[in-house]
């Protein structure tokens, strides 16, 4: 399952809990953005892309939690904070990283 979230009418953030390997992947379309950093709002999970194609990491159940309550894009000077998602995409996102990670 990927998260996707419309950062504002051009970038689309996506993130997703993918299997074989199991990892955590994050991309900002349109690719020429980046460098760039996708944190959570608490601060306690960041992860920064910087080449084309995105950035990998372990999924965690930190991670998972603190993305799936609401994240802060940064690429160059701009930084989108967008809505935090409904509770039952949250919720369908930490269920599908939990069933990546089997």
């Amino acid at each position: 399952i990927e998260r996707i979230i419309a950062a504002d009418n051009r970038d689309e953030l996506r993130i997703a809990c993918r299997r074989n390997p199991a990892d955590l992947f994050v991309t900002l379309e349109p690719q020429g953005m980046w460098p760039f950093k996708v944190a959570s709002r608490s601060g306690a999970f960041e992860i920064v892309s910087y080449a084309a194609g995105g950035a990998t990491s372990e999924i965690t159940d930190e991670a998972v939690e603190a993305l799936a309550a609401g994240v802060r894009i940064t690429a160059g000077d701009q930084t989108i904070e967008p809505p935090a998602p409904p509770q039952e995409t949250a919720e369908a996102f930490k269920r599908a990283c939990d069933q990546a990670r089997r």
